[in-house]
């Protein structure tokens, strides 16, 4: 399941909680953590919401999910970090260098 409105992470968590009262779906939509939580991806969500119920503790569990991974990848890649994160061909790179990049004719 894609999760990327308010709406998905409501209908996941009564899939695994059961029905939630209409009367708190509106709460439940606008829950201040609501907009951080849907910064995450759609799996990391699913696991947060399989694990604790609150949406408070949703957003703390996909905080530690993503400080977890910058931790075993800085473990398991020591250099990660100081390599040069340029992007695109040789000629793209002079081209920045000598100050022509982006320059119209």
């Amino acid at each position: 399941m894609r999760i990327y409105k308010p709406e998905h992470v409501l209908a996941f968590w009564q899939e695994i909680y059961g029905e939630l009262e209409i009367k708190w779906h509106k709460d439940f939509l606008k829950h201040r953590s609501m907009k951080e939580i849907l910064k995450h991806p759609s799996e990391n969500i699913e696991v947060a919401v399989r694990r604790n119920m609150k949406l408070k503790d949703v957003l703390d569990d996909l905080s530690k999910q993503v400080d977890n991974k910058e931790a075993f990848l800085d473990k398991y890649d020591k250099y990660r970090n100081s390599r040069d994160n340029s992007s695109g061909s040789k000629i793209e790179s002079r081209e920045k260098e000598g100050g022509r990049w982006g320059r119209s004719f």
